[in-house]
């Protein structure tokens, strides 16, 4: 679309504002995983939704790749741009890379039902290079 002059209305489809990446929404109570695309991703996680459901969110990223992909998260304390080792603790989240298996979880705590809300980033080692972004 192009922007109006004066009075002018211009009516269309979803606009993008600022030109980043629109947001793949991590769906709250599912177990499915999600795979990253070639190009910049931006994935997004709203966690009171998650700690209100009943239904498991246990949800591992694919391909995530820390160069280029990003986090946007919705919790109750809202730090603006950061990597993601900087939110282990904050607001109850346990950021853990795990050696072993080459992954990072982080750890929202129980969601209504008791059972754990976490996000794992296939493959990604050091949680430190990973760009989030808690609003």
């Amino acid at each position: 679309l192009t922007m109006p002059t004066g009075s002018a209305i211009v009516s269309g489809g979803a606009v993008l504002i600022g030109g980043g990446t629109p947001a793949t929404v991590l769906a709250v109570g599912t177990t499915a995983p999600v795979t990253a695309t070639a190009q910049a991703d931006n994935f997004s996680f709203n966690v009171a939704a998650a700690k209100a459901t009943a239904a498991d969110t246990q949800i591992a990223i694919n391909s995530f790749a820390v160069a280029a992909d990003m986090l946007s998260i919705d919790s109750v304390t809202a730090l603006g741009a950061v990597k993601l080792n900087a939110l282990n603790g904050v607001d109850g989240m346990a950021v853990q890379p795990n050696g072993i298996t080459g992954d990072t979880m982080i750890d929202f705590g129980n969601d209504a039902n008791g059972d754990a809300i976490t996000l794992t980033l296939v493959g990604v080692t050091d949680p430190a290079l990973v760009n989030v972004t808690v609003v």
